[in-house]
């Protein structure tokens, strides 16, 4: 024990009072003090670099208070920093300057410093340092978790991190910077920052040390930054330097709100309105039919996207509705909506700007909606279009609006006229087959006569398989021509379809009879007779392998439109055996299939049956 009766100014730094058991600076090694003051519950004191028989560090710690609170609360020692030890005490400094005084937990992490230029003897300074020392050393000693970095590949952290629909939390550092070395000692390893950090993302640590592409490819200046990136590697948030622990956690609570996407306003749509003519604004909404896993993907995949959330939140309010429900009805009714998936852009009085349907990508959406913000909507092309302008780039254009808008009539229709007025010949040009592919759907055209008359030769240009399947969907269209729109309501031409089925038959059309059906369906649902929708559907599901999501857009438009007891029974026990199969394939798998229709189907057997 015979550090514990070394006298304290054998190096010259002072006298020890003869109250005192122990004096306030030892010359213990750095190990035995940090053993001394894990043994004793204290902190560890360094005089760091103070030279021997430095005067103003003998008036400093021969101070009564100084002395008090450093022998109640820490076992001092001095660090001569030219000595072998002193170079490897160096590190712990964290890239603080010397010579100063410093507090340490035991074996271990800095608490606090203070350069002994900055004391000018004031020993209340010194004091300020210890009292901040100490309740660090508290915090640290209540906590055990720290933040768990992952040193994985950035490509399979990335795999991780979209698979789990979890963000990648990024730390870069180049380990020389002093604002990262102290979080990492006195924020990371912080329980209620440890336990965030964990729960909510995948943590990696990216050193940068003669790397600056990552820096330049995420905009980042200096050390330490933080970045959130989904699982494509957009970023979604960033931020550089020091941050202390509430900062750290708000970070993250920043990155998990940005991450959710375009913020949908949970208010109706004149509030929505009335917000975004205050703000100088258009308005976003997002208008829908609950089913399956295509909204899933697409809130994943696109508006959750951190480019679409920024271009939104400064152009749109916006606004999410279901399409079931009242206010959703109400929307779908006035903008005329035609697919179960639509976005609609209006001005801040209501006004239809801009509309289009199923979008497969970010850009795509920013896209359409940057047309919004240029004035160049649908609206505003249907307006042009009105007013007379024909040139080949603004009708192609506009087409292609059209059909995103799932506006199919009027695209056939000035797709057909652009395309009428250049001649069938056209259509030996691949641009010109692709309009027609995509967007003409009418069945009694000189267009359609040239495709019958040429499709061998037309085959060869394009694929056979591909003409054909377009002829059969022009014939299929053709169908839908018999209901027209009365003052009445919808009339069917009975006569004139039979007339139509006959020639299919009589040309061979391959698949006529399925045509004839589905077609027939579209008619009896257009005129509102349900028994004959009913009893067509019900022949399409017994002889075909009808998609989960076409079996339940059926259930929906019978549940939502007829109010026949008897066809609504029918209608019910479809999803009902539906159901029951559906359970019965989960239980031999083993597996739930969570894309699985199920839970849509019970749903509709009780709506149906009530």
């Amino acid at each position: 024990m015979r550090w514990i009766l070394i006298i304290i100014f054998c190096w010259g730094v002072g006298y020890i009072q003869a109250q005192e058991a122990r004096p306030v600076v030892t010359l213990m090694t750095w190990d035995e003090a940090s053993m001394m003051a894990l043994k004793e519950y204290k902190i560890v004191f360094v005089a760091v670099g103070v030279a021997p028989g430095d005067k103003e560090a003998k008036r400093l710690l021969a101070n009564e208070a100084v002395q008090l609170f450093l022998s109640r609360n820490a076992i001092g020692i001095g660090m001569d920093m030219e000595s072998e030890e002193g170079r490897f005490f160096e590190q712990k400094l964290l890239k603080y300057p010397w010579p100063a005084y410093a507090f340490f937990m035991p074996y271990g992490d800095l608490l606090a410093i203070v350069p002994v230029a900055e004391l000018a003897g004031n020993p209340e300074r010194l004091l300020d340092t210890g009292r901040e020392a100490l309740e660090k050393a508290k915090i640290k000693r209540s906590n055990s978790r720290s933040v768990v970095f992952r040193e994985e590949k950035w490509e399979d952290l990335l795999a991780e991190a979209e698979s789990s629909d979890r963000l990648l939390f990024v730390m870069g550092t180049d380990r020389e910077n002093q604002a990262g070395l102290l979080m990492e000692k006195n924020v990371l390893n912080l329980d209620e920052v440890a336990d965030f950090y964990n729960r909510h993302f995948i943590n990696t640590v990216l050193d940068v040390s003669g790397q600056t592409e990552i820096m330049a490819k995420y905009g980042v200046t200096c050390c330490p930054f933080w970045l959130f990136l989904n699982g494509e590697g957009k970023l979604v948030l960033k931020a550089e330097g020091g941050l202390n622990e509430k900062e750290f956690i708000e970070l993250g609570r920043l990155a998990l709100t940005k991450a959710a996407g375009i913020v949908f306003e949970e208010s109706t749509p004149d509030v929505l309105m009335e917000k975004a003519g205050r703000e100088g604004k258009n308005v976003f909404l997002e208008l829908y039919v609950p089913a399956g896993t295509e909204r899933k993907q697409l809130e994943k995949k696109v508006l959750r996207d951190p480019e679409v959330a920024a271009f939104f939140a400064t152009h749109f309010i916006s606004g999410s509705y279901d399409m079931l429900q009242e206010e959703g009805k109400v929307l779908r009714e006035k903008y005329t909506v035609v697919l179960p998936q639509t976005f609609c852009f209006t001005d801040a009085r209501g006004n239809l700007l801009h509309e289009v349907g199923s979008v497969e990508s970010a850009d795509e959406l920013i896209a359409e909606a940057r047309r919004v913000v240029e004035g160049n909507g649908l609206a505003a092309m249907r307006e042009k279009y009105g007013k007379g302008e024909r040139t080949a780039d603004f009708v192609e254009e506009y087409i292609g609006v059209l059909g995103r808008a799932g506006r199919v009539e009027i695209a056939n229709e000035v797709a057909g006229a652009h395309l009428s007025a250049l001649g069938g010949n056209c259509l030996k040009q691949r641009k010109y087959w692709d309009i027609y592919s995509a967007y003409v759907v009418d069945a009694f055209s000189d267009l359609f006569d040239y495709v019958r008359e040429h499709r061998e030769e037309l085959g060869e240009l394009y694929g056979q398989q591909v003409v054909d399947g377009k002829i059969r969907e022009l014939w299929r269209a053709g169908v839908g021509s018999f209901v027209k729109e009365t003052e009445q309501g919808a009339k069917f031409d009975e006569a004139g379809y039979k007339e139509y089925v006959k020639r299919m038959k009589k040309e061979k059309v391959d698949g006529w009879r399925n045509i004839a059906r589905e077609a027939r369906m579209e008619i009896a649902e257009k005129t509102g007779d349900w028994r004959t929708y009913t009893e067509l559907a019900e022949e399409r599901w017994n002889e075909e392998n009808v998609p989960e999501a076409e079996l339940y857009a059926w259930g929906v438009k019978i549940n939502e439109n007829c109010r026949d007891k008897s066809i609504r029974f029918k209608a019910a026990r479809w999803f009902a055996l539906a159901a029951v199969e559906m359970e019965k394939k989960e239980r031999l798998s083993g597996k739930v299939n969570l894309t699985s229709y199920k839970g849509f189907f019970e749903k509709l057997v009780d709506e149906l049956i009530q």
